[in-house]
């Protein structure tokens, strides 16, 4: 058989038992409600049949002489108010949030536009071709790795120097290079790489390839692609595509393209 605090918990889980009524009734219990509370009691009694028998179990349960431990069942069994959040900190995350999707898009907008007017606002403007050449990298008896601004990825092999600018991007990207090395471009635009070694340029818009010298003189160097079309060019004139598996190498009348057999 149930004892009657068991009672008047499942009682009170069926009913909106809100801290207002609580008090309203413990005051009830105690003889200390006003006239307005005890008609804003009835009020809730008649809400609905279940507070109807809830305060019928309360009644007997004050009736038995215990009522402190009646008080204390109520107390138990009021459901805690929803929290109120504070209006300051609802606005804050409005605006903070609001805020950080307004960045994240104009990042975005200056990554997808040519000009990339935030970055050149921020950076100052590309380097003209001319002003080209904020560092140089040699490899003397080892070779050496470096990255480019962009992330591309070139091997120096002993005896060969690379020149490029730190300040280099939101355009053409330009490399300078005198001797051997192996480069891995990462596609980032649509302009790809120039490398220029002498009168010629190399240009790759995105993948590996080499660029070997027959001698230590040579002005007309090897060319290898490992991943991606070398465009061989002298000033604006194409001499030749090189594709993925092919080499290219000085002949008598030009670059002559040939297919590599691994």
């Amino acid at each position: 058989m149930k004892t009657r605090k068991q009672l008047i918990k499942e009682a009170a889980a069926r009913i909106d038992l809100t801290p207002e009524i609580s008090g309203i009734m413990q005051r009830f219990f105690l003889e200390t409600s006003t006239r307005a509370e005890r008609n804003r009691l009835d009020r809730w009694l008649h809400e609905q049949e279940g507070n109807f028998e809830f305060f019928d179990l309360m009644v007997d349960f004050t009736c038995e002489g215990t009522g402190g431990a009646a008080i204390s069942a109520l107390i138990r069994n009021t459901k805690k108010s929803p929290r109120k959040r504070s209006p300051f900190w609802k606005w804050f995350w409005r605006i903070f949030l609001g805020g950080l999707a307004l960045i994240i898009f104009i990042l975005w907008l200056d990554h997808i536009m040519p000009s990339h007017p935030l970055t050149r606002l921020v950076k100052g403007h590309p380097v003209k071709a001319e002003n080209f050449g904020d560092s140089t990298t040699r490899a003397n008896n080892v070779p050496v790795t470096l990255w480019l601004p962009d992330s591309s990825h070139v091997v120096l092999h002993p005896g060969a120097s690379l020149t490029y600018s730190h300040g280099w991007y939101g355009g053409v990207r330009r490399i300078y290079l005198n001797g051997a090395a192996r480069i891995s471009v990462k596609k980032t635009d649509s302009f790809g790489i120039f490398t220029y070694y002498g009168d010629y340029a190399f240009r790759v818009y995105s993948g590996a390839f080499e660029v070997i010298p027959v001698s230590s003189d040579s002005l007309h160097p090897m060319v290898k692609s490992h991943g991606g079309n070398v465009e061989i060019l002298e000033g604006r004139k194409t001499l030749g595509l090189v594709k993925n598996g092919e080499e290219a190498n000085w002949g008598p009348v030009g670059y002559e393209i040939k297919t590599v057999l691994h």
